[in-house]
């Protein structure tokens, strides 16, 4: 209880539960995005892990600089040559003669002698002559390296990850409109953008540094257990705190994670969501409100990454801790040898810097249990976005939409429903459109009319029944056919950004200037094009902010009626012109549609009444179908409608 209470702070407005993804097979995640992303460009990656990899193993041979520097050139602390007789000294050599070492009782040379001795070979300021030049060059190389390295990780990184988004973003493209009821533009550009970009920062530092530091650290050990197997033990054993610290503080980050990025998906639906929604915003006076909402989530996220960093820090600072005292106590073991004769001062110096560069990729790899933590969480958000199903999938053998039409559409016992714990919204339909009708669909709102067209242009399938045209199964028509002979014109509608002419002929992109301005005309939209701007070529803002409801329906229209289509289904797309337009509409729409076939939801009699059959739809059902005359007859659902329109008791 006290631990749901710590995270209360989760539970707001806009932050909805969070899809759960099974922890397992982590390993198996990472191990599919490297064959599919890394492994094309693998040369690249094993070259850059190659020259990093000599980069972090360049401080052993520093150590060896070092080492041969202190033991070799400046001699500190090395034995005496062997006695000679004091009569063998020349007499100009008298004034340099060092008396022989004294030896304890064991043998060894005592330290006052050993320290104090300055015989070095008259060469030795030419070896470290030699010794600064090859340092340096040593210096300039892996600095050239780590340069190239950089360059090439940036480079394969760019690649991946722009394969990455542009198979997201087509993946997203592609799902159903289901799946994007259920997900907001937010969320989903966050996934494409931001989920990506973590994929470009982390992926390849993770596989380069990673495998740099493993070699550097199976190096280090190879050259521990060549010099002294004792403090190779002790470092292993020192490592063991690592691995029990790592493992307990991994869940622990990995949990945080995956609610930060949950938070910050929420973050950007938000912000998607209420730009969207500036003008109810402004009109409500809600800013403060939102100020508010947006307040709550960003310091939701905020909380996370702070608790984020201090699980990191934690981790970071007790691996210092441990590598401190090991390496403290490694120094200490190995001035002992050497004041007891059995270790050379340069070796020593060798011992301690490689023991202590040896806790440098076990701290890294440390560290970098956070990254893989991040890592993990957003490979994990875009698999099951990669890895969603396709609701509504093509058949590899579909054919082509029938043309021409002969006999018509035919639904048999649809059925429908959003959830199947709820009431089907279409609820075992059975209709014939012939070839060349027109079938209006009308209701009361939330009757299922929508869904039903949407069914019809296979938006969605049916849970249960068939939709066929021409006895062709919907399910087996190629999706590309299908759009092309069955134009649909939703309710609310969608204008790109772009000019007017891309609009258009956004079906048809190769479309004449003939064409264009034909359905332009077809769809009364012709003279308000004319009186824009630059005319046909005049770019509309995102969402066409610039033209009224009425100018993007007829856009809409004209959008619909470029590729000719076999079946055209209209989704009260009427609603939002004056009365004087939508006549006009109408009789283009009677004059066009000429022997074409037709499907039309609309709540406006004027239109019902110049189709050739009309159904009423109630909870899903068929309340009433037939021609005007007939339901004005049957004195229902229709007629009652049809009086209040037309001002008649």
């Amino acid at each position: 209880m006290a631990k749901r209470a710590r995270y209360l702070y989760r539970d707001m407005p806009y932050r909805p539960p969070r899809i759960v993804h099974d922890q397992r097979g982590a390993f198996r995640l990472i191990l599919r995005f490297a064959r599919n992303y890394v492994w094309p460009h693998r040369w690249p990656v094993l070259l850059c892990i190659f020259l990093m990899s000599l980069n972090t193993c360049a401080v052993y041979l520093q150590s060896y600089y070092v080492r041969t520097a202190v033991d070799e050139v400046l001699m500190v602390g090395a034995a005496a040559a062997p006695e000679t007789p004091t009569a063998a000294v020349l007499p100009v050599e008298r004034e340099r003669f060092v008396p022989p070492p004294r030896r304890r009782p064991d043998g060894a040379v005592s330290e006052a002698h050993r320290y104090a001795s300055d015989q070095r070979p008259p060469w030795a300021g030419r070896k470290l002559l030699l010794l600064f030049i090859v340092y340096l060059s040593t210096v300039v190389f892996f600095n050239l390296a780590n340069r190239a390295v950089q360059r090439l990780q940036s480079r394969v990184a760019q690649r991946i990850t722009g394969q990455l988004r542009e198979e997201m973003h087509a993946k997203v493209v592609s799902l159903s409109m289901s799946y994007h009821l259920s997900n907001t533009p937010g969320r989903l550009m966050s996934r494409i953008l931001a989920d990506v970009g973590v994929v470009q920062t982390h992926l390849m530092e993770l596989i380069v540094n990673a495998s740099a530091q493993i070699v550097m650290l199976l190096v280090g050990l190879a050259i521990l257990f060549t010099l002294n197997a004792t403090i190779a033990v002790i470092v292993l054993l020192a490592m063991i705190p690592y691995a029990v610290l790592a493992g307990r503080i991994r869940r622990m980050i990995r949990a945080v994670n995956v609610e930060l990025r949950h938070t910050n998906s929420c973050l950007w639906g938000l912000v998607s969501q209420k730009l969207d929604a500036i003008r109810a915003i402004m009109a409500y006076s809600r800013e403060r409100m939102e100020q508010l909402y947006f307040h709550s989530l960003s310091a939701c996220l905020l909380r996370d990454t702070i608790r984020q960093q201090h699980l990191g820090a934690s981790m970071n600072r007790a691996a210092d801790t441990i590598s401190l005292l090991t390496t403290r106590g490694i120094l200490i073991y190995g001035t002992v040898l050497v004041l007891g004769g059995s270790m050379s001062l340069g070796t020593m110096l060798y011992i301690h810097g490689a023991a202590a560069s040896l806790f440098m990729p076990v701290v890294v790899l440390t560290q970098m249990t956070m990254h893989v933590s991040v890592l993990l969480v957003v490979l994990q958000r875009l698999a099951y976005t990669l890895d969603h199903k396709q609701e509504v999938p093509e058949d590899p053998l579909a054919v082509n939409f029938p043309t021409p039409l002969q006999t018509g559409i035919t639904l048999k016992h649809v059925t429908f429903s959003w959830n199947s714990e709820k009431a089907p919204v279409i609820d075992d339909i059975s209709l014939e459109i012939p070839v060349g009708s027109w079938l209006c669909i009308m209701g009361a709102s939330g009757c299922g009319k929508t869904t039903l067209l949407q069914l019809i242009a296979r938006l969605y399938d049916p849970l249960e029944g068939e939709i066929s045209v021409d006895g062709v199964s919907l399910e087996h028509v190629r999706f590309a056919s299908l759009r092309r002979h069955m134009a649909y014109v939703p309710q609310e509608a969608q204008i790109l950004s772009g000019t007017v002419r891309d609009n258009i002929t956004y079906a048809k992109p190769e479309a004449t200037p003939d064409e264009i301005m034909a359905v332009a005309r077809s769809a009364e939209a012709h003279d308000f094009i004319m009186d824009l701007p630059v005319k046909y070529e005049t770019l509309l803002g995102e969402k066409g902010t610039s033209l009224s409801g009425g100018q993007k329906q007829r856009l809409s229209i004209a959008r619909a009626l470029i590729t000719n289509p076999e079946v055209l289904l209209l989704d009260d797309c009427t609603s939002a012109l004056d009365a004087n337009t939508e006549r006009r509409l109408q009789n283009t729409l009677e004059r066009i549609l000429l022997n074409k076939t037709a499907v039309i939801v609309s709540q406006r009699v004027s239109m019902a009444m110049r189709c050739h059959r009309i159904i009423v739809l109630e909870r899903g059902r068929i309340l009433e179908q037939g021609s005007h005359a007939r339901l004005m007859k049957a004195g229902g659902y229709y007629a009652d409608l049809y009086a209040k329109q037309m001002g008649q008791s």
